[in-house]
């Protein structure tokens, strides 16, 4: 009987050291939580859609700032029409999930998601591929913008912004390079030359970083103020 014990314990730390190394792999730590399935009845811009529910309900996606393609206070932002388009091809008209992180609405009232393409519960395939907020920052059309409480995705968010800055994909092709970025050190925010508050930066909080993607590296943000 001991010896049966014995061999049931080693089995039994087999089975529970295999289920920890599979879902290790499986891409994305802390696991989804429950979703939603519903139908992208249309999308506003880059990160912003109506789903299909009745209510023409407006959802952000988490974590993730496309370009402006309507910008009330300026210019267009480079590569915003691409990052429209990459969404609306990509979402209209098609069944999604949608997961929630701890605000469920924005002060504008909109639906905060994150957006799967399939069940995350169920699906085979890597996280990374089915997650939409994901793929709109790894193929350079969004850049990584997480605000807390709603960071659950930040970590895997950034490595996707890394992805495409390393390939100079999208915005990084266009502002990557551009140069020399002032950071704030207390905000964490970098404005380029191009930009209104670039000469504000008091001299003690100042950090100069190479380029624009030297200072998103560091964790710096850079100004809406353009």
């Amino acid at each position: 009987m001991k010896h049966l014990n014995k061999r049931l314990r080693t089995f039994l730390l087999i089975v529970l050291a295999l289920a920890a190394s599979f879902t290790a792999k499986e891409g994305l730590s802390p696991a989804p939580k429950a979703t939603s399935g519903v139908t992208v009845k249309r999308v506003v811009d880059g990160d912003t859609l109506i789903i299909d529910d009745g209510k023409d309900t407006r959802v952000r996606l988490i974590g993730v700032d496309t370009p402006e393609t309507v910008k009330p206070r300026g210019r267009v932002e480079p590569w915003g029409k691409e990052a429209s388009d990459f969404s609306k091809k990509a979402l209209t008209g098609k069944s999604v999930y949608l997961e929630y992180d701890e605000e469920k609405e924005d002060h504008y009232g909109r639906t905060l998601a994150y957006i799967w393409t399939e069940d995350p519960r169920t699906s085979d395939k890597p996280k990374e591929e089915i997650l939409f907020n994901y793929q709109l920052v790894a193929s350079g059309y969004a850049r990584e913008r997480s605000y807390e409480p709603n960071t659950k995705y930040q970590a895997i968010l950034h490595e996707g912004e890394i992805v495409a800055m390393d390939h100079v994909r999208g915005i990084w092709a266009v502002e990557g390079k551009e140069g020399p970025a002032k950071g704030n050190k207390k905000s964490k925010i970098y404005h380029l030359p191009s930009d209104k508050s670039y000469d504000t930066v008091s001299p003690q909080n100042t950090v100069i970083f190479e380029n624009a993607m030297e200072a998103e590296r560091a964790g710096y943000q850079r100004t809406f103020s353009r």
